[in-house]
């Protein structure tokens, strides 16, 4: 499986870049955020994964319960 490359400059400016693992590999990244400090109805908005991220998949948002894209992943 290739690796899966960092993401790019901006992917997760105002929280923190975390590895989503299959085994002991990195398949993705995401961002983890405090939400607590974002009014009702707003999200943050994030930049797309860079270069190199997801080089032989398809990029995928993941939306959290407010239907914020949070995250993206490499399937």
């Amino acid at each position: 499986m290739p690796a899966a490359g960092a993401p790019g400059p901006g992917f997760c400016e105002f929280g923190t870049i975390v590895p989503v693992y299959d085994g002991k590999c990195i398949v993705s990244y995401r961002c983890e955020t405090q939400t607590a400090d974002i009014a009702p109805g707003t999200c943050p908005e994030l930049v797309p994964p860079g270069p190199g991220f997801c080089e032989f998949g398809t990029i995928v948002p993941v939306y959290d319960s407010n239907k914020c894209i949070v995250s993206y992943r490499c399937i």
